[in-house]
């Protein structure tokens, strides 16, 4: 079977999609397929003054995908791609099929026009791809998909660890344990701010535990400001961003992994440190809650507005050392026997005739 994937080649920002999404091509190999990455001309328009950001795609992608003779198109996502490579599939005599990441209850509503020109493109689609639970009752409740059309994997998983431990890095003795970690762009949407006040309240309980904040973007000066005025600068560490093949040194550093985001489709760095045994205090807002992340079993689940719950969630973590130990296995076993291309591609081969 050959698969032809829908690589957009743009000008400013090179491949649109990051390493993890290699998972993805891994499990349809591993399934049996012949598997090209077809580049389409594309480009990323970002508005910065609203927070928006738009990919366009030439309709050139259309001759272009057509020409691969693919027996499958596979598109990663919605947008203008997928709407050529329905129309490359037409001509190709193809099928197409869409990967959905996860559902729009992950703080991206779905709704709107976002909601007409899914629901308008569904009934090309041949099959669904979807990486959650979540993600196949949205195909299936809110586009009016067919059920027999969803295909429930866990296609985007985390790398192999020894692909985050390939360019090492020194880091520091911690000052204290546990060691709460937190990696990801420091922007609004990672509402870093509810770490640092939850730290701020565990301070006056005289409990022993550091921070570490790796990562860039345009708030950094100002949670650098605001641990300083609230007293934690002995407590909390900014680390400048990390290649992603050396974040494994971090996750082997750290105990606790900590993700407050006010919106993920599903954080990959949460899965990255699971992967690592980390158990994980995760935002009720991240497509993880639930599972991966499950409450009480491989980390805590609590409310990114409010840091009073996330500080008890540390708290019973540096009074309970035994339970990171016990959930950060648990968290291990889950990524080994759940989350790899191998799992992805058994439940493949079914639709594809295998």
């Amino acid at each position: 079977m050959t698969v032809a994937h829908v690589r957009y080649a743009q000008r400013d920002l090179g491949v649109a999609y990051p390493p993890h999404y290699r998972s993805i091509l891994d499990a349809l190999e591993l399934a049996g397929c012949a598997v090209t990455s077809v580049a389409v001309p594309s480009r990323m328009f970002v508005f910065r003054g609203l927070g928006k950001s738009l990919l366009y795609v030439s309709p050139r992608a259309v001759s272009i995908l057509a020409r691969s003779r693919p027996e499958i198109i596979l598109a990663l996502e919605y947008n203008l791609g997928l709407l050529w490579a329905v129309l490359a599939a037409k001509r190709a005599r193809a099928r197409v099929w869409v990967f959905q990441e996860n559902a729009g209850y992950a703080g991206y509503p779905l709704g709107g026009l976002r909601k007409v020109l899914r629901r308008w493109l569904a009934p090309f689609i041949d099959r669904f791809l979807a990486n959650t639970t979540a993600a196949a009752d949205e195909i299936v409740g809110t586009l009016g998909a067919a059920s027999d059309r969803v295909l429930q994997a866990p296609l985007l998983v985390p790398p192999a660890r020894e692909v985050l431990l390939a360019r090492p890095i020194d880091l520091p003795d911690p000052p204290m344990r546990p060691v709460f970690l937190f990696v990801g762009r420091l922007d609004a949407r990672k509402n870093l701010n509810a770490l640092l006040e939850a730290s701020f309240l565990l301070a006056p309980q005289r409990l022993e535990f550091c921070l570490w904040i790796v990562g860039d973007g345009p708030l950094r000066e100002r949670y650098a400001r605001t641990a300083r005025e609230l007293g934690l600068e002995n407590r909390i560490r900014f680390f400048p961003w990390v290649p992603h093949e050396s974040l494994g040194f971090l996750y082997e550093s750290s105990d606790v992994f900590v993700m407050p985001s006010l919106r993920d489709y599903r954080s990959v760095s949460v899965l990255e440190a699971m992967r690592f045994g980390k158990p994980v205090l995760d935002s009720r807002l991240d497509g993880n809650a639930g599972d991966p992340v499950r409450d009480g079993i491989s980390g805590f689940l609590f409310d990114p507005r409010r840091p009073a719950e996330l500080a008890r969630c540390m708290a019973s973590l540096i009074r309970e050392p035994r339970l990171i130990k016990e959930m950060g296995q648990r968290a291990e076993d889950m990524m080994r026997r759940e989350y790899v291309p191998e799992v992805a591609a058994k439940r493949l081969r079914p639709a594809l005739g295998r």
